[in-house]
């Protein structure tokens, strides 16, 4: 199958999975309340992205976001966090990242060094079979780096992962949020 037909087919699958989510929470919005974390959250009381929903992807992202970032300046960053869950009964390894908002996207882990919190690259990520993997501010997530423009409080940002069960495609909303300043430090060559 050419890769055109099967991100149609992809497409339309999610397109469904969107419509049955919509149909399934939109009677509950009017329920949510606050999380009470240092973001301010203005995307839908769910943020998993109905792209990364379908049980037949072996990674999906539950309670998504990505860091909005409307300012660019020379070491503009952002990173995306939630939750995967690995929906396969065999360990799932994450080995690189790419999105189309960013030059480059890497793999990171943050370490306290020195007295301060350092972000670095990291070689994989694996999220144990039937289980979970969580993506957090001054943990581990997925750095979006050489970014060309602003990521903006509402845009819908995609990150393709490359893991050892294929590629996937996660999708997350862009959030204001002020914490995580750690420093960056590049991977060795």
């Amino acid at each position: 199958m050419s890769r055109t037909t099967r991100m149609s087919t992809s497409t339309l699958r999610r397109v469904a999975v969107a419509s049955a989510l919509t149909l399934a929470v939109g009677p509950l919005a009017a329920c949510g309340g606050g999380n009470g974390d240092a973001s301010s959250d203005t995307s839908s009381p769910s943020t998993t992205s109905p792209a990364s929903t379908s049980a037949a992807e072996p990674l999906v992202m539950e309670k998504g976001w990505v860091k909005a970032l409307p300012k660019l300046d020379k070491m503009a960053m952002s990173a995306m966090f939630g939750v995967l869950r690995n929906t396969t009964d065999a360990p799932v390894t994450i080995t690189a990242a790419s999105s189309p908002v960013a030059g480059k996207a890497e793999l990171h882990e943050t370490v306290g060094e020195v007295g301060a919190m350092t972000m670095r690259p990291v070689k994989e990520i694996v999220v144990p079979a039937g289980g979970t993997f969580e993506l957090k501010p001054g943990a581990n997530h997925i750095m979006l780096m050489e970014l060309p423009k602003p990521i903006n409080i509402g845009d819908e940002v995609s990150v393709e992962l490359t893991t050892s069960a294929g590629k996937v495609d996660l999708t997350a909303p862009a959030r204001s949020f002020e914490g995580a300043n750690e420093s960056y430090q590049p991977g060795k060559s």
